[in-house]
C-alpha cells in the first residue's frame, strides 16, 4: 500500500508541475481542478513544490521556477553529442538560413537538444527541451528508422501514432514503408507534418563503435521557401555531411 501511495505522489508531483508549465501561472483552484484533487490537497502539493525550489508564487499564482532548468541544462552538458553537435548545428543554420537542430530519443519521444536560428529563419515554437511524437518529423523518423524493430513496436504501441496535422502519418503500414525508404536514402523528408506550412529534412547520427543511433540533425524552413527542388537536393546533402562529422568527432574525441 506505501509503495502505491509513493507512486500516486510522484505521479501527481508530475502532473502538477506540467499543468503549472502549460498555463505559465496557475492558481490553486486551477490546479485542483485539472488534476481532479480537493483545492487542499493541491495547496499542500504547490507548497511543497515551492519549499524544495521547483516553484514560485505571487499573488497571481504559482509558475516554474529555473530549478527544472538546472538539472536540464546540466544533463544536457553530460550528454557528449550536445557539444559535438553544436557546430555543425550552427554551420547549418548559416549556411541554409533556415532553422537547424539535434534531436535526441528518450522516453518514445524525440526532444531537441540544441536549436539554432538561420538568418532567414521564420520565428516557431520549437526551443531546447521541445518534446515531439518521432514519427511526426522528419528527425524522429530518422530515429526510428535506425532504432530496432522491438524498439520501434514499442514506441507505436505506448504512444500511438497521433495526427499532428492533417499530413501526419497515422496508419503504420505507411510508417513502415517510410522508414524503409529512409533507411535507404540515410535521410527523411517530413511535409507539414508537425507544424502546418513548414516543411524539413532530417539525417541520423550513428556511433560507429556500436552502430546505435543516437540522435538525429535537422534542418526546418517555411514550405514556399523549401518545396523547390534546390531545396531537396542541397540540404540533404548538407546534413549528411555534417552527421559524418559528428559521427567522426564522437568515435575520436
Amino acid at each position: 500500500m506505501g509503495e502505491k501511495v509513493k507512486i500516486k505522489a510522484v505521479k501527481n508531483t508530475t502532473e502538477i508541475l506540467k499543468i503549472v508549465s502549460v498555463r505559465g501561472k496557475a492558481s490553486v483552484s486551477e490546479v485542483a481542478a485539472e488534476a481532479d484533487m480537493p483545492n487542499s490537497t493541491a495547496h499542500d502539493y504547490l507548497q511543497s513544490l515551492k519549499q524544495t525550489g521547483y516553484l514560485i508564487n505571487d499573488s497571481e499564482g504559482y509558475s516554474l521556477s529555473t530549478r527544472l532548468l538546472e538539472h536540464g541544462t546540466r544533463r544536457r552538458l553530460q550528454l557528449d553529442i550536445y557539444e559535438t553537435a553544436k557546430p555543425e548545428i550552427a554551420k547549418l543554420a548559416r549556411e541554409t538560413g533556415e532553422h537547424a537542430s539535434l534531436m535526441i530519443e528518450e522516453n518514445g519521444f524525440g526532444i531537441l537538444l540544441s536549436t539554432v536560428m538561420g538568418e532567414d529563419a521564420v520565428e516557431i515554437v520549437a526551443h531546447d527541451g521541445t518534446k515531439t511524437p518521432l514519427h511526426a518529423t522528419a528527425p524522429g523518423r530518422t530515429i526510428l528508422a535506425n532504432l530496432p524493430e522491438e524498439r520501434v513496436d514499442a514506441i507505436v504501441e505506448q504512444h500511438g501514432l497521433p495526427k499532428m496535422t492533417r499530413n501526419t502519418i497515422t496508419e503504420r503500414e505507411e510508417l513502415d514503408a517510410e522508414l524503409q525508404s529512409i533507411k535507404e536514402k540515410k535521410y527523411a523528408l517530413e511535409q507539414g507534418e508537425i507544424m502546418d506550412g513548414m516543411r524539413g529534412v532530417g539525417a541520423p547520427i550513428i556511433r560507429r563503435d556500436s552502430d546505435k543511433v543516437v540522435g538525429a540533425i535537422s534542418v526546418y524552413g517555411p514550405t514556399n521557401r523549401t518545396i523547390n527542388k534546390q531545396f531537396e537536393d542541397m540540404v540533404p546533402e548538407l546534413l549528411i555531411q555534417s552527421a559524418n562529422i559528428i559521427e567522426l568527432n564522437l568515435a575520436y574525441s
